[in-house]
């Protein structure tokens, strides 16, 4: 429901964690051509996982063409740039973004037309726009998602939803020691293992409100192999099992 790719890309870069975002992209204006350059996350952690999100990250702008009306081309790209080497599915990915890609680059984004960013989507509706910008600032920071250092460290776990890092791994991400972050989450009266937790646990909350997922998708979905296991934990949490908490709704 945005105006324009230019506001879809702020409420990009605002509310990204909403929705477990993995990486963030950086907008810049090159004279009539403007670039996409995606930066670095915690999925950089997992080298196995890092070729595939960026491949997924840059497909998802490029359905934005579906947003525009259908006279507008779909294949919006001018130019691709990948910093990994050229892969064997790399004919596929020619196909799919219909334009030069060029591999071993510094980096991984997109350029196209500038004349994109201001042009209307035929989807607009500035009603729905307000309404579900005000609902995402709402959920955005409902709680303490933002302060103090623990804040730092669920935002961190909002935009990985679904695949959590390890301890190390949030220590590598903050350059920083396991008892220099133990040190920092004991002044606010908390730990990573409690942070976690209650994340997943609030995740899970929010699925089985809003949504009709089975129960053992939901557990995949907030970082649990075994839904028993999921059970387990939201039942000693909420005193409620989860079937149940769905049924109190």
């Amino acid at each position: 429901s945005c105006r324009s790719l230019k506001k879809a890309y702020e409420i990009y870069r605002n509310y990204g964690p909403l929705h477990g975002q993995m990486m963030y992209g950086t907008l810049t204006v090159e004279g009539d051509r403007a670039g996409f350059t995606l930066e670095g996350s915690i999925v950089s952690q997992w080298d196995n996982l890092l070729q595939f999100e960026i491949e997924q990250e840059l497909t998802m702008w490029l359905n934005l063409a579906h947003a525009w009306p259908k006279k507008i081309t779909r294949h919006w790209f001018s130019e691709v740039q990948f910093s990994f080497a050229r892969p064997a599915h790399a004919q596929l990915l020619s196909e799919h973004f219909q334009c030069p890609i060029r591999y071993g680059q510094r980096s991984n984004g997109f350029y196209f037309d500038i004349e994109y960013l201001e042009l209307p989507f035929e989807r607009y509706d500035e009603h729905m726009f307000t309404l579900t910008e005000a609902e995402c600032a709402k959920l955005l920071h409902e709680g303490p998602i933002t302060s103090g250092f623990s804040g730092r460290i669920r935002t961190l776990l909002a935009r990985c939803s679904g695949r959590f890092p390890t301890i190390d791994q949030v220590c590598e991400q903050f350059n920083m020691s396991r008892a220099t972050l133990r040190r920092k989450l004991v002044k606010e009266e908390t730990s990573y293992k409690q942070l976690l937790s209650e994340f997943r646990l609030g995740l899970a909350c929010r699925y089985l409100n809003d949504t009709q997922l089975p129960i053992n998708e939901i557990a995949y979905l907030t970082g649990y192999s075994d839904p028993a296991n999921f059970s387990r934990a939201f039942k000693s949490h909420f005193d409620l099992s989860p079937i149940d908490y769905r049924s109190n709704i």
